[in-house]
């Protein structure tokens, strides 16, 4: 039942157990984090009494911000991280609380169908799970 990192077997090249406990106890940041405060704006421009057009002012800055850091991101980055929380989810055994969530999800395409399936069908994607679960296993 226990996992990568788990201390399951003892032995060579296996590591120690791990609390999770332990890693949030007494963690207490070097310095404090600074505090932030709101940007300064100038203030908005009044039109003129003329009737001018008044100038296009440029976004604000947490535009700027928002528009800066979505250009970083990637869907290579995104699937990483996905991937560590999803490890880090399964070494910590909360995979077995996904059950009911996948017998749901089956319940509803199940009743959701307009024909019963053949036999052949489902059995096919049952012996390709299968395949998928024994070629993404590490032995």
């Amino acid at each position: 039942m226990a996992g990568r990192g788990r201390g399951a077997e003892e032995g060579e090249g296996t590591t120690a157990g791990v609390s999770e406990r332990l890693l949030f106890a007494g963690t207490m940041p070097a310095e404090a984090a600074p505090v932030l405060l709101p940007e300064r704006h100038p203030p908005a421009e009044v039109p003129s009494p003329d009737g001018a057009p008044a100038r296009p002012t440029s976004p604000p800055a947490a535009i700027d911000r928002i528009r800066r850091q979505f250009r970083g991101a990637s869907f290579f980055a995104f699937r990483r991280s996905a991937a560590v929380a999803a490890a880090t989810e399964l070494d910590r055994g909360v995979g077995f609380l996904l059950v009911p969530v996948f017998l749901a999800a089956g319940v509803i395409l199940y009743f959701s169908l307009n024909a019963e399936p053949d036999l052949y069908r489902p059995l096919a994607a049952v012996a390709l799970m299968a395949v998928c679960a024994a070629v993404s296993r590490s032995w």
